[in-house]
């Protein structure tokens, strides 16, 4: 699978650099792998002056858990909860990796959490990971724990509110909490 940063947004290149780099120093079967971070040039028709394309090569994975909830609420079929545990300890196993170095994911959600044609389950997008302390991004809104919003310290608490709060959308079919901020 190719993760591809447009020519020209220098903010998405660098992220998808940093994203790379760090995962180049974490090894865990719950955490997707990237094989590689490349970079080519665009077709003329860009513009001489767009700047390179950056990409980075990813493992592949057939589905999203956002796309299976998605038929499932489609279908009227909730998850049981063994379902709901099954999907989602091996994502609490990669938060407690991370959390003992010192890491949160902080973009926790549905759309990150992969799922293999073997049946793995993977936790992607580290895009955003940062050190615990002062929060310096938030992540996707209807994730982020409230302390963090409020400018409080990261730390593995803030991806284990992520975590319950998919939890609590897949048995519920829904989030928490609604609004547009």
């Amino acid at each position: 699978a190719l993760k591809v940063a447009e020519p020209g947004n220098m903010e998405a290149q660098e992220r998808l650099q940093r994203e790379a780099q760090l995962l180049a120093r974490l090894s865990h079967p719950g955490i997707r792998g990237v094989f590689g971070i490349e970079t080519a040039a665009p077709q003329r028709s860009r513009g001489a002056d767009a700047g390179p394309y950056v990409f980075a090569v990813l493992e592949y994975a057939e589905q999203s858990l956002k796309s299976i909830m998605e038929e499932r609420k489609r279908s009227q079929r909730p998850f049981s909860v063994g379902e709901t545990t099954a999907i989602l300890r091996p994502i609490a196993q990669v938060l407690d990796y991370l959390a003992h170095r010192g890491l949160s994911h902080m973009d926790v959600k549905p759309e990150n959490i992969l799922l293999t044609a073997t049946g793995r389950i993977l936790l992607s997008d580290f895009g955003v990971t940062q050190p615990f302390g002062r929060p310096n991004s938030l992540g996707t809104p209807a994730y982020v724990a409230p302390e963090v919003v409020d400018g409080q310290a990261v730390s593995a608490a803030t991806d284990i509110y992520s975590l319950g709060v998919v939890a609590y959308q897949m048995l519920a079919g829904e989030l928490p909490f609604r609004g547009e901020t």
